[in-house]
């Protein structure tokens, strides 16, 4: 749960995001019939939100100044040290977390951004280690992000969502950090009511991170529970062949390609893990997908 009041981040959305449109990708559709889903689970970078790094959390150099620190300053009035390498000592901390995580066994990783920033902050902020650091952490976490990953809901996303409202179960399989839902909150407003909560499944709550196929089995289990939904009347939809496509089929699922934008597509060619694996369709955009599930028009 975010320890700041949402009025605040609707004020940093507002201030911070502005329009971008998708890139294409050269991809050809192709849309199977995929009329007996009982329900839809998205990926969320690059399928329902564009994602100007591609993904989310991604620590990339800001080659435009330090945009970073100018926000800090105009929003919390605290000055980082121009001397400090803020995305050095966080990458640092990430990786170490990490590897503690894989000694324990699990084999993608996932940290929660907010720990990640109060021990930074106990590093470079000393003076602002206090009672409310986890709060001036949360804070710091996601201007970081708003600095380094420009956002904006895909075209089409939220009329497909609510085209599908009443018709499918609906949820959502993401890496993920606590600014997610707040992001997509901000952005579809009511439309974002259409997935339910045991369907939507955060990296950064589970401490693992997607291609770990138990997440989409805690998707699945409780779709189950509830709905007695079988895996192969269950839909996922994402932008990546690894974490996406390859892992909902490993889970049973049926999957669609979402090839809607070139920065954030990623066919992973190279990779052995997906050189059997093809989706079950490809979608550039989507209007497609409404065809695809028998909605459209």
């Amino acid at each position: 749960m975010s320890t700041v009041a949402s009025v605040y981040y609707e004020r940093l959305f507002n201030r911070y995001c502005s329009s971008l449109e998708p890139e294409p990708t050269g991809l050809s559709p192709l849309l199977p019939d995929l009329t007996t889903i009982d329900a839809v689970l998205f990926d969320v970078y690059g399928t329902l939100i564009i994602s100007s790094s591609g993904d989310v959390g991604t620590v990339m150099e800001d080659s435009a100044g330090d945009t970073f620190r100018q926000m800090v300053f105009r929003e919390l009035d605290i000055v980082i040290p121009e001397d400090i390498q803020v995305d050095d000592l966080i990458k640092d901390e990430i990786i170490r977390e990490h590897q503690q995580k894989k000694e324990r066994g699990i084999q993608y990783p996932e940290v929660e951004i907010r720990s990640i920033w109060q021990r930074v902050l106990g590093k470079i902020l000393p003076q602002h280690a206090c009672s409310d650091v986890s709060a001036l952490a949360e804070e710091v976490a996601m201007l970081h992000e708003l600095s380094r990953n420009r956002v904006w809901p895909m075209p089409g996303s939220r009329d497909i969502l609510e085209m599908m409202r009443g018709r499918f179960r609906t949820g959502l399989v993401s890496n993920a950090q606590f600014y997610t839902p707040l992001t997509m909150q901000h952005f579809f407003g009511d439309s974002f009511s259409i997935f339910e909560d045991n369907l939507c499944i955060w990296s950064y709550c589970e401490e693992m991170a997607k291609p770990d196929t138990a997440l989409f089995n805690k998707a699945l289990s409780n779709l189950g529970k509830k709905y007695l939904s079988h895996p192969s009347r269950v839909l996922y939809i994402g932008n990546d062949m690894l974490n996406d496509i390859a892992a909902a089929s490993s889970a049973g699922m049926r999957t669609l390609l979402f090839a809607g934008d070139r920065r954030s597509l990623r066919m992973r060619s190279s990779d052995p893990r997906v050189a059997q694996i093809q989706p079950d369709g490809i979608v550039t955009d989507f209007d497609q997908m409404a065809k695809i599930l028998g909605i459209g028009e």
